[in-house]
Parts: C-alpha cells; sequence; structure tokens
C-alpha cells in the first residue's frame, strides 16, 4: 500500500492510499479528522466521524458488484485494512480517479471551506425532468453505470443540521453550473444539456 499526502489545514488531513485489490488498482482519498464531528451523506445519513473518504475503483470491479450489501462488506473491508472503523467514517464510491481530484478552499474571517471534487460523465450524465432513471439498487440487487460527480464539503465552522443540508444543496447547484459551464450533454437524450 502506498500513501501520498494531499492536503492539511487545521489537523484535518488527506492523503492518497494506493493498493492493489482483486487484480485491480483501487486509490481513496481520505480525511482524517482530529476529533468526532457530525457530517451529514446523501448515503449514510447524519453521522459522527472520524473520517471521509472518495474511494475509486475502475468500471471493471465496480461490474463485479452486484448489490449493495455487496458493496458495503467491500468497503468495510478495505477500511479496516486501513485501521480506520466503518462505524466512524462516511464514504463515497466512484470509478473517477482520484487522483485527478480538485480541491477549493475558501476563506471567511476565521472559516474556512474546502471542497473534495472527483467526477466522472462520460457514461450517465443526465438531465433531470428528461432522462430516465438508469440505477436501481436495494438490498438484493444494484445495477447502475459509472460515473459520478463526489464531493466531501470539509469546514472548521460548527454547522447546524439545516446548514449541512443547505451546504448539499449549494453543492448540487454548483454541480449544474459546472455541467453547463463545460457544456456536457446527456449521456442519454441527444441535444439535452445534463
Amino acid at each position: 500500500m502506498q500513501y501520498k499526502a494531499f492536503w492539511f489545514r487545521d489537523d484535518v488531513k488527506a492523503f492518497a492510499h494506493y493498493e492493489s485489490h482483486r487484480g485491480f488498482v483501487t486509490k481513496t482519498l481520505l480525511m482524517s479528522f482530529p476529533q468526532e464531528r457530525r457530517a451529514l451523506s446523501t448515503y449514510e445519513g447524519l453521522k459522527y466521524v472520524r473520517f471521509a473518504c472518495i474511494h475509486y475503483a475502475p468500471k471493471e470491479f465496480w461490474a463485479e458488484v452486484k448489490n449493495v450489501r455487496e458493496a458495503e462488506s467491500y468497503i468495510t473491508s478495505y477500511l479496516a485494512s486501513l485501521n480506520v472503523p466503518r462505524g466512524k467514517a462516511t464514504c463515497l464510491m466512484t470509478a473517477a480517479d482520484v487522483d485527478k481530484a480538485s480541491v477549493r478552499v475558501e476563506e471567511y474571517k476565521s472559516l474556512w471551506f474546502a471542497a473534495f471534487v472527483t467526477a466522472g460523465t462520460k457514461h450517465n450524465a443526465m438531465r433531470a425532468g428528461v432522462d430516465e432513471a438508469q440505477c436501481w439498487e436495494d438490498d438484493t440487487e444494484f445495477d447502475c453505470g459509472v460515473g459520478t460527480i463526489s464531493v466531501i464539503l470539509i469546514t472548521n465552522a460548527t454547522l447546524t443540521e439545516a446548514s449541512m443540508a443547505r451546504a448539499i444543496v449549494t453543492a448540487t447547484e454548483a454541480k449544474v453550473a459546472a455541467l453547463e459551464d463545460f457544456g456536457v450533454e446527456s449521456s442519454y437524450t441527444r441535444g439535452a444539456k445534463a
């Protein structure tokens, strides 16, 4: 396993981890916090964490993942190999390479906000309200194409639950603006903007 320093600020540390799993090279952008903090995840809801991550594996790997339980079992095992307790981490899983992650930091007075973003829109860029859902998942089945925009927002501020929810709304609006700025079109409906 290899590690590479990625970003540091006020005892918040981000490292890139590289290893081989099932014959595939996997990469994880792992953030660690000096103490537990509240996090709101669109995958796991509200929880207290010491770690957050964006975990990359190539699309061929994800084609082998058949259901949500298998994906959860895999990420739990992977985090254990890093000595990260699953209950104290929130993670996003993606086929967008974390080596190409973007980090943007904004400051206002004594506050800072950092956004860690990976993006892949080649295969499943969609136009809301036009394209039909292309993913299905429940406890027994997982059928979804690859391609995500994963965002982890970190701040030194203590946010209320409402403020965290609002941050997700704003991040979603920023995703839409970025897709528009880059002229990304739907993968499914010719001529429709994603």
